[in-house]
This record gives C-alpha cells, structure tokens and sequence, in this order.
C-alpha cells in the first residue's frame, strides 16, 4: 500500500461529522459562525485536535487493515505486506496513539521492518524473512506429497 488512505476532506457529510465529534464533550459548544460555514474539510482538520481528527484517523486506518486483511486471510496464509509511507516508519513520537502503527493489530506491529533508507534494505530485511518462510513451506509440502 502506497500511502495513507485517508478520506476525502471534500466529503461535506464525512466533515460535519469530524466538527460533531471534535465538539462533543465541550460544555459550551461554540456555534459555528459565517467563517465556519464556509471553512474547507482541509482547514476543519487543521483545527480540530479531538474526537473529530481521531475518528477521521481511525477510518483510514480501518482500510489499511482492511487491505491487509485481503492478503492474510487465515493463520496459515503467506503474504509480504509493504506499507510504503515515511509514516510508517518509527519515530520519538511513535508512543502517541495516533501514529499510523499503533492502529495495526499488534501481530503486525511486531513483524514490521522500519526503513527510511531504500527499497533494497526492506526487500533483504524483510522479504528476505518471507522467501526463508516460503522455502520451508514448500519443502513441508513436498514431503507431504511422497
């Protein structure tokens, strides 16, 4: 996956939920003047820092595992996942619950291999992993067949 699907801030219905839920909580709700009317998704997300900007999160990284998910059905599947983003990668900042891995399922969390170097490094750290596992399985398979 390239990226972080994130959904479009030209939704007007997806944006009135953020606003709704960044507003949730505040005992007095600050109602929306001619400025807000007109305030694009991308400005909302700017603003907003609360319950809006995490749901909105949550729901680009709900299709991320979804995505994952087609790949990696059941326990015994194989498949090389690349999460193709400087996102992804770890940083200081890593322990804050919105950071992109933190919303993958720990299974995944622990299999990750980090890299902001070049496509060679990832393929020989981590896909190198998957070839091992693959040779395995397919010599399991062979003496299976005799």
């Amino acid at each position: 996956m390239v990226g972080l699907p994130y959904p479009s801030p030209t939704d007007v219905e997806l944006m009135e939920r953020v606003r709704h839920l960044d507003g949730l909580g505040e005992s007095t709700a600050p109602k929306p003047t001619e400025n807000d009317k007109i305030c694009s998704g991308f400005e909302i997300l700017r603003r907003c820092n609360g319950r809006g900007k995490e749901y909105y999160e949550n729901l680009c990284m709900k299709a991320v595992n979804q995505s994952i998910g087609r790949a990696i059905r059941h326990i015994n599947d194989y498949a090389a996942v690349l999460l193709v983003d400087s996102r992804y990668a770890s940083n200081p900042l890593k322990n804050s619950s919105s950071h992109p891995t933190n919303k993958l399922p720990l299974w995944i969390r622990n299999r990750l291999v980090s890299s902001t170097e070049n496509y060679g490094e990832v393929h020989r750290e981590g896909l190198h992993d998957l070839n091992c596992l693959l040779w395995v399985f397919n010599k399991q398979k062979g003496s299976q067949a005799m």
